[in-house]
Parts: C-alpha cells; sequence; structure tokens
C-alpha cells in the first residue's frame, strides 16, 4: 500500500511539472493592450522630435523590455529607443506621449512606428520565450528644410 501511494504521489508530481508550464505558456492575457496610438501633429523632421500618443489598459505587472524602431520613407528601419525595467505604473487605464528624435539619417515620407514589449510575467516567460504585445502606425516625416 505505501508502494503504491509514493507511486501516485510521484505521478502527481510529475503531471503537475507539465501542467503548470503549459498554463503559463497559453496565458491568454496581455499585460497591456493597446487601445489607440497616433502621431501627435505635426508631422516631424530628420533631427526633429516626432510626438506618439499612446492608450491603453495595464492589466498586470511584469518585468519588461521595450523597442521602438521607425522605417522611414524609403523603408529603411532605424532602432530609436530600447528600454529594460520592472513592472512600473498602476493598472488600469493609461495614456502616455512618447517623443523621439528622427534620426538625421531618415528619409521623409510615410513610414511605420512599430512598438514592441517583451514581458516576462512567469517562469516560461522569463526563462523560455517571453509574451510579446506590440503595435505598428503609420506615420509621417517631411522633408528636412
Amino acid at each position: 500500500m505505501r508502494m503504491l501511494a509514493s507511486h501516485a504521489l510521484a505521478a502527481v508530481l510529475a503531471l503537475s511539472m507539465l501542467v503548470f508550464p503549459s498554463i503559463w505558456y497559453f496565458d491568454p492575457r496581455s499585460p497591456f493592450e493597446f487601445t489607440d496610438v497616433r502621431q501627435v501633429p505635426p508631422p516631424a523632421r530628420p533631427g526633429a522630435a516626432m510626438s506618439i500618443r499612446t492608450a491603453g489598459v495595464r492589466h498586470m505587472h511584469c518585468p519588461y523590455r521595450v523597442n521602438v524602431r521607425l522605417l522611414d520613407g524609403a523603408g529603411v528601419r532605424h532602432d530609436v529607443w530600447q528600454n529594460e525595467a520592472d513592472a512600473a505604473g498602476a493598472l488600469g487605464p493609461a495614456s502616455y506621449v512618447f517623443r523621439f528624435l528622427v534620426p538625421e539619417t531618415a528619409e521623409p515620407g510615410h513610414g511605420v512606428y512599430s512598438v514592441s514589449i517583451a514581458y516576462r510575467c512567469n517562469p516560461w516567460q522569463k526563462f523560455i520565450t517571453p509574451k510579446v504585445v506590440g503595435t505598428e502606425i503609420p506615420v509621417t516625416i517631411e522633408p528636412a528644410k
């Protein structure tokens, strides 16, 4: 009887080691949900500041890494900002304006602003692969004066 109990306990432990990481991996919740992202007028020129208004809902706190990229009018990618931090901000609705300098080498025209946020909310996301949330919006870069 003791042998059967120890085998049952071992089976439960082995099953839990498979189930819990799977729950973490397939967790559908997103720490941050974008509701509105848009370029704040006026359009920026190379070497000048561009402003992007972002609104969304923060559902949970997790450590994260943010990557911001700009595709210019010629489709050339510029990595404009990266930051890594622990959880920040209050839960619920959130809104902020992000300003960055358009690279001097950026070509004028219609481009794309891209932001991706890689969250590490649980051990699976910390050691294997993070949960990535992102968005892209069209932007306009005016010719330099």
